[in-house]
């Protein structure tokens, strides 16, 4: 009889190490789980240059904030309730499509996303940008087909920042009352847009006016989009005061949370607001990522 195989001891610890090494590398540095989109392409965090020695103090690494909130002070009777009715809409298709749907990130460490919507412009875009290249932020800017056309520089000085661009529309319409054609038309075109600027098709697409349904959300798939909505409104589109928008973010900000923002004439309120904004969740310990940095998913398609 042959003689039984038994591996030297030296053998079965490198086995060990090998095996450790494969469940470690299905974590990134957020300690959220690494996971596939649709198309079955492992998701990977875009930016090399992305710290490693920071890690997740949540003891679920698949959890993601699946709520909205916002400073509705403003709102009462019928605009209220129509608030409220979009929000469980939104929360419930989060729900739905919990791998291409998000709201906000991971709970577990003081990790927030700053997002900018409308941009870009010549007025407020090139001031907010300043702002977060003297604090070292980086953020999220969902752009504009029209107004990138428009404004390719500042396209391109995003970019060059560091940023992370993402799709914002062609012409920002209500996409839940738009043709399955128009819908593919206004992600296209937009892609196509920024892939001439920037040599890069963006992976995240948020909805203009946080507006979609089942059969916006089945055609950005189809596009192989990550959806992007927010967890914290800031409502500064209503041109609330910059100290309104600083006291109530700062005070109701959670680890976690990408904050709704925006850049264009309609965040006048926001380039006066963010420095202040930013050095006290400094402060309080924040840290600030992109949003494909946040969640763990793919920021471009090249």
């Amino acid at each position: 009889m042959d003689e039984i195989f038994r591996p030297s001891p030296i053998i079965l610890v490198a086995l060990g190490i090998v095996a450790l090494l494969a469940i470690i590398a299905t974590f990134d540095d957020l300690g959220r789980k690494v996971i596939a989109p649709a198309n079955n392409q492992q998701t990977t965090v875009t930016n090399a240059t992305y710290p490693q020695e920071k890690k997740a103090d949540s003891s679920s690494p698949d959890t993601m904030i699946r709520t909205i909130r916002g400073d509705t002070r403003s709102l009462s009777g019928k605009a209220l309730t129509q608030w409220q009715n979009w929000r469980q809409q939104i929360e419930t298709l989060a729900a739905q499509y919990p791998l291409t749907v998000y709201l906000g990130g991971p709970p577990g460490k003081k990790a927030i996303g700053l997002t900018f919507d409308d941009g870009p412009d010549q007025q407020n875009t090139p001031k907010i940008l300043e702002i977060l290249r003297q604090a070292d932020v980086r953020a999220t800017f969902f752009f504009l087909g029209s107004s990138a056309e428009r404004y390719p520089d500042t396209v391109k000085k995003t970019a060059s920042y560091g940023h992370l661009i993402g799709s914002h529309s062609f012409t920002h319409p209500r996409l839940s009352q738009s043709s399955t054609p128009t819908i593919a038309q206004e992600i296209t075109k937009t892609d196509d847009i920024l892939h001439r600027i920037t040599g890069r098709r963006p992976a995240l697409f948020r909805p203009p006016y946080g507006d979609a349904n089942n059969t916006v959300i089945d055609e950005l798939m189809k596009k192989d989009k990550y959806t992007i909505f927010w967890s914290f409104d800031t409502f500064d589109w209503q041109q609330k005061k910059a100290e309104e928008i600083t006291a109530y973010l700062t005070e109701h900000v959670q680890p976690g949370d990408i904050i709704l923002m925006h850049s264009a004439y309609n965040g006048k309120a926001t380039v006066q607001a963010l420095p202040k904004i930013i050095e006290i969740l400094k402060n309080d310990g924040y840290e600030f990522y992109t949003v494909a940095e946040m969640l763990g998913v793919q920021g471009y398609r090249e």
